[in-house]
C-alpha cells in the first residue's frame, strides 16, 4: 500500500512539478541529471530490449491503442525536431520574400507558408520564436493571407507586435 501510494504522488505531483520547473534548472544541473540518472536507465532498458534471454516477445512490442477503429497514419511524415534560437531558420514552403527575411532577423526559425485546405483560395504562414534564451521554450505564431506574400506579411506583423509588447514588459518592474 505504500508504495503505491508513492507512486501515486510521484505520477501526480513529482513529474509535474519536474515538467513544469525543469527549464528553470541551471543547465549543469540538468546535465549531471541526465549522465546519473537518465543514461543509466536507458542503457539498461536497452540492454534488456536486446538480451536474449527474454525471447523475441518483449523485443518487439506491438502496441494497438483501445477505441472504435484504427488511425490512419498521417499523409505526410511528422516531424517533431526542434532549432536553436541562434541557427539560422529553415524555410520550409515559405516564399523567399523580404517578411521572410525579416522575421527570420526577429529570431523565428522553422517559417512555413502553405495553402489552407479548408478554405480556397487563403493561405497560412506559421513560424516559431524562441521565449528564453536557451531556445528551450518557443513560441509558435500564424497568420492567413489571401496570397503566400500578404500572409507572411500578417505574420511579419504579428511577431513584430509581439517583440514590441515583450520590450515594453520588459523595462516595467514587476509587482
Amino acid at each position: 500500500m505504500k508504495v503505491r501510494t508513492c507512486l501515486i504522488f510521484a505520477c501526480m505531483i513529482v513529474v509535474p512539478g519536474l515538467a513544469l520547473f525543469s527549464h528553470q534548472l541551471p543547465a549543469g544541473f540538468r546535465d549531471a541529471a541526465r549522465t546519473r540518472i537518465w543514461e543509466p536507465i536507458e542503457a539498461w532498458a536497452t540492454s534488456v530490449a536486446s538480451s536474449d534471454d527474454l525471447g523475441t516477445e518483449a523485443a518487439t512490442l506491438d502496441v494497438t491503442l483501445p477505441g472504435p477503429g484504427n488511425c490512419a497514419p498521417p499523409a505526410e511524415p511528422v516531424s517533431m525536431a526542434c532549432e536553436s534560437p541562434t541557427a539560422p531558420a529553415s524555410f520550409q514552403n515559405a516564399p523567399r520574400s523580404s517578411s521572410a527575411v525579416a522575421l527570420a532577423s526577429l529570431g523565428a526559425s522553422t517559417i512555413d507558408c502553405r495553402p489552407f485546405e479548408a478554405v480556397a483560395g487563403t493561405h497560412v504562414a506559421s513560424c516559431r520564436v524562441a521565449i528564453d534564451a536557451a531556445g528551450q521554450l518557443q513560441r509558435v505564431f500564424q497568420a492567413a493571407g489571401r496570397n503566400p506574400d500578404e500572409a507572411m506579411d500578417a505574420l511579419l506583423d504579428t511577431v513584430r507586435a509581439w517583440k514590441e509588447r515583450q520590450a515594453s514588459g520588459a523595462a516595467m518592474p514587476r509587482l
